[in-house]
């Protein structure tokens, strides 16, 4: 779905399943056609808010905007694991192991891994499930997945990184659900905001 679009960029809510890097997927939801180029990635079976620039000048304008912070994104997960604090700052350690398209926490720097960093807060829980609220400090592949299953408290169906079972349109319960940034044109302040999912209200969250 197309959330924002003008001559510089555009910020779609991107579905489950659809790969973050498919942009003859998002080009076909402009109307009129463009070439766009990838700012930043998001999983392919999570969903949420996820920006495009229009040229390469943008592109890199943007991308700076991620490496500086100045560009704030908010996710939500559901998680089938209380984490024991209700609200944390997660530091680690993490590498990706390309042949298993994964990442693994590690207890020490090597020559591949890279820092990871996020807080979470917990918005509400039900019987079985619980609401995090995460800001992400860095952008490091599978990084949400891999610190929240570190800590027990792996994502609603996301079997790589410990969840009991899938569910049934092959989603994980992870969505970028806030994108905040400054125009790298107008300069002005760009909000965007997304509720969640419908179907997380069965596990008590809407």
């Amino acid at each position: 779905m197309l959330i924002h679009e003008d001559d510089s960029l555009a910020v779609f809510n991107k579905p489950s399943g659809i790969d973050s890097e498919d942009v003859i997927f998002f080009q076909n939801l402009l109307e009129y056609q463009v070439k766009l180029f990838v700012v930043h990635r998001l999983d392919k079976r999570a969903q949420g808010l996820i920006l495009f620039a229009k040229n390469a000048g943008v592109a890199a304008l943007l991308s700076e905007g991620f490496k500086n912070e100045t560009t704030q994104k908010t996710y939500h997960a559901v998680v089938g694991n209380a984490p024991n604090s209700l609200s944390n700052s997660l530091e680690n350690w993490i590498e990706k192991n390309s042949k298993l398209q994964k990442a693994f926490i590690v207890q020490q720097k090597t020559n591949d891994a890279k820092l990871a960093k996020l807080q979470y807060s917990t918005v509400k829980q039900s019987i079985k499930y619980s609401l995090l609220e995460i800001q992400l400090h860095t952008g490091r592949f599978h990084q949400i997945r891999a610190q929240l299953a570190y800590i027990k408290s792996p994502i609603v169906g996301d079997v790589k990184y410990g969840f009991k079972r899938t569910v049934a349109d092959g989603s994980i319960f992870l969505q970028a659900s806030a994108l905040s940034f400054k125009h790298p044109i107008s300069k002005k302040n760009m909000n965007f905001t997304i509720p969640l999912p419908t179907g997380w209200a069965k596990y008590g969250f809407e």
